[in-house]
């Protein structure tokens, strides 16, 4: 999650009531963000967002939750190995799986890893360190982008709304 104050008298560039939170959030069930979001926001605080859930309050009054959604990003790894005897065989699987709990994602047993939080940049030399965490990895090249068939050996911007995921068929490992 990821909390933005506009404390101002006015509106703020992004649209923020004055003396309102905007709360983006990755994941979670509804009501329980707005629950979340309620327990914790101080009373003259309004919610802002595109989501709205009204939740009870202490009283059994009804109260207007509002939050936002992260924007997922997803990223696109090609991953040439050049690799010894000391491979695993599931060492494509293993490279997958690295740079995966990198970025974040569901990995190849189907576990999600947070990875990069919201705002965060993908690293290009990052995912070349992921892939070399794999045992008999000698040599990598990567390339990297938002789209399938990346080309890009360079650091992805990540907006302050937006988070990087990414899943197995997204990262193409093969062996020189």
């Amino acid at each position: 999650a990821r909390v933005f104050h506009n404390v101002a008298q006015e509106t703020d560039a992004e649209g923020r009531p004055p003396k309102s939170v905007e709360v983006v959030v990755l994941g979670g069930a509804e009501m329980d963000v707005a629950q979340a979001i309620h327990q914790t926001i101080a009373a003259g605080i309004q919610p802002y967002g595109e989501i709205e859930v009204v939740v009870k309050d202490a009283g059994g009054q009804d109260q207007t939750i509002r939050f936002s959604r992260a924007e997922v990003v997803d990223i696109y790894v090609s991953v040439t190995v050049t690799t010894d005897a000391l491979y695993p065989l599931d060492g494509d699987e293993q490279v997958q799986d690295a740079i995966i709990r990198y970025v974040g994602g569901i990995d190849n047993q189907g576990a999600p890893h947070n990875g990069l939080g919201l705002g965060q940049d993908v690293v290009w030399t990052a995912l070349i360190q992921a892939a070399r965490s794999v045992p008999g990895v000698q040599d990598v090249a990567i390339t990297v982008g938002t789209a399938p068939n990346p080309t890009g050996t360079v650091n992805l911007g990540i907006g302050d709304r937006q988070v990087a995921e990414t899943t197995p068929d997204k990262v193409v490992v093969t062996r020189a």
